[in-house]
């Protein structure tokens, strides 16, 4: 897969799930490449898709308790998660 140097982060978003799509995967998981997400935490992100439960699951982030994220970071965190509420929110 050839991109555009910089290819823009729609098109970088966009060209993981694509060819996992192309390959034939089944489930696909897409984390941002700043270890905000431990490794370790992917069975327990997955175990809804798997058992049927929901077609779809988005991460969230202790943005309170991580004290290493920026007062701005932490601004745009809470824009997003009011765009896409959870599903208690």
């Amino acid at each position: 897969m050839n991109l555009p140097s910089p290819p823009g982060l729609r098109r970088g978003f966009a060209a993981g799930p694509e060819a996992c799509v192309r390959a034939g995967a089944n489930l696909i998981v897409n984390t941002d490449a700043n270890s905000q997400y431990r490794a370790a935490d992917l069975p327990l992100l997955i175990a809804p898709i798997l058992d049927g439960t929901v077609e779809m699951v988005v991460g969230e982030r202790p943005n309170k308790e991580t004290e290493h994220f920026s007062i701005l970071k932490k601004g745009r965190q809470r824009f997003g998660s009011w765009v896409i509420p959870s599903e208690g929110g």
